[in-house]
């Protein structure tokens, strides 16, 4: 089976995982299992999760460079010049969050976009 297969299966899975927590909370979280200040949160990194490749004016990380150099040993080819795309739709991301009963969200973003000359 290659890579993308196995990825292709995996989001499908993830997706319909993400589908049973919309529709029956109740089995994954009971009232009292937790205390009522505990957060559930999420996590992203940037390269991973951003996309958005140069936009804005971006400038190029480690990474970029990397995965964009002729034979630098990434099996597939892939990069992350559109990743999950959380740059362009990070609203959705959040009413998704928000659905999920996420309440706290730890985002990282590329130092390349904040100091674009610099990396």
């Amino acid at each position: 089976m290659d890579v993308y297969m196995k990825l292709s299966i995996g989001f499908f899975l993830s997706q319909m995982f993400l589908l049973l927590l919309t529709k029956e909370k109740s089995l994954f979280n009971p009232p009292s299992a937790f205390p009522s200040n505990f957060l559930f949160g999420t996590a992203s990194s940037a390269y991973q999760y951003e996309g958005a490749y140069l936009s804005d004016g971006k400038g190029l990380n480690i990474w970029d460079v990397y995965c964009h150099k002729p034979g630098n040993n990434i099996v597939d080819g892939s990069n992350g010049d559109i990743a999950v795309d959380h740059y362009h739709k990070y609203l959705e991301d959040i009413d998704l969050m928000h659905s999920l009963g996420v309440n706290s969200y730890r985002f990282s973003i590329s130092w390349a976009r904040i100091l674009p000359s610099k990396c």
